[in-house]
């Protein structure tokens, strides 16, 4: 323990003899010194316990300050109070010469000021922060991860997510597809029209113009078929006539009259002619007619059929009107030939290829270093 041996001189002498600081200041050997063969009692006590009362605190301070102050050590004494007086930096004392090392201090301040064990540092800088801080280790985060903040679901440290992704089916959102379904045979559907009650269906057709109608086809066949004679008949007679004599130009001389009826049935009279004979006589001329005397008709010989074409009159540009009557409150059924079960294929047409999805936000690079040790 440091120690001083300066004392107070007077320390113990009554105020009464010791001369007052009004008193002292005033004194004329205070002002010009001592004058021979006069020594005042009172002011030499004055004058020897100011300078020992400052003596004896300097050295108690030099004293705690950790240094000794005695009178048998000058050097000691100077050395002493060069570092009390020089002051001290988190107790770190001036050396010899009066120069504090601070290598120590900084050092500290360094340390409290470098990052810790954990902690990222982001620059633009590539170099290792273990440069820039001595004794430690830095690891570079892996290029392409961003930084995300941890919490009671998320570990610190821990790398998770993915900078692309393919979507699957349960993130697609809500949509539809168009699609077409592919004939597989004919086939049958059932349908019918809703009921409208008692009602008329009218209407007009198109105006078409001047124009005719052609067309042709063949009737319903009743079966293979020939066609007799029936009870068809032409019936006739033709009686033996007279001949004439004379001129034909002349007046006529009958050889003879008719000899029986004359012609009958579809034979009749049309005239006289030459007959041919040598004789030059001339006869009545018989013609025939199948109408006068037509009766009957053809035998049936089973169903046959007739074919027929026709072309109809122009009638001018007209229109035809149409009129349905009213069948009271009904429906009309609909049905297509069935060909029997069957399905069908439906084709849903491809809207997407499958590509991944940058998922990364708009961002800047820089590189990420982590204080491992």
């Amino acid at each position: 323990m440091a120690s001083s041996n300066f004392k107070v001189f007077a320390e113990g002498v009554s105020g009464k003899d010791i001369q007052s600081d009004s008193v002292y200041e005033t004194d004329t050997q205070r002002v010009t010194g001592v004058v021979p063969g006069v020594a005042d009692p009172k002011m030499h006590n004055k004058l020897y316990k100011q300078a020992t009362v400052m003596v004896a605190a300097l050295a108690q301070v030099i004293a705690q300050a950790g240094f000794d102050a005695r009178d048998d050590d000058y050097s000691g004494l100077v050395d002493g109070i060069r570092k009390t007086f020089a002051g001290s930096v988190n107790n770190v004392k001036p050396d010899s010469k009066g120069n504090i090392d601070l290598t120590e201090v900084i050092d500290s301040i360094r340390r409290m000021t470098y990052p810790r064990i954990g902690d990222f540092i982001i620059t633009k800088n590539p170099e290792n922060p273990s440069k820039k801080y001595d004794g430690t280790t830095w690891e570079l985060l892996e290029e392409k991860v961003f930084i995300m903040s941890a919490g009671s679901n998320t570990s610190a440290g821990e790398i998770s997510g993915n900078n692309y992704h393919t979507l699957t089916v349960n993130e697609l959102p809500s949509h539809s597809h168009s699609g077409i379904i592919g004939y597989a045979g004919s086939h049958s559907h059932n349908a019918t029209t809703a009921k409208a009650g008692n009602h008329y269906h009218t209407g007009t057709t198109g105006d078409a113009g001047n124009h005719y109608h052609t067309g042709n086809g063949t009737t319903s066949t009743a079966g293979g078929h020939t066609h007799g004679r029936g009870t068809m008949n032409i019936t006739g007679f033709c009686a033996s006539f007279p001949w004439r004599t004379d001129n034909m130009f002349a007046s006529p001389t009958w050889d003879n009259k008719w000899e029986n009826t004359g012609p009958t049935g579809a034979f009749y009279e049309s005239g006289w002619a030459r007959t041919g004979r040598k004789d030059g006589r001339e006869g009545p001329s018989v013609a025939f007619d199948a109408s006068r005397s037509w009766t009957g008709s053809t035998s049936s010989n089973g169903s046959h059929s007739h074919s027929f074409s026709f072309e109809t009159s122009s009638s001018g540009s007209h229109r035809h009107d149409l009129s349905i009557s009213y069948a009271g409150e009904h429906s009309h059924s609909v049905s297509v030939e069935s060909a029997g079960n069957h399905n069908h294929t439906l084709t849903i047409g491809n809207t997407g290829n499958g590509s991944s999805i940058d998922m990364r936000p708009r961002h800047v690079s820089a590189y990420i270093w982590i204080r491992t040790a």
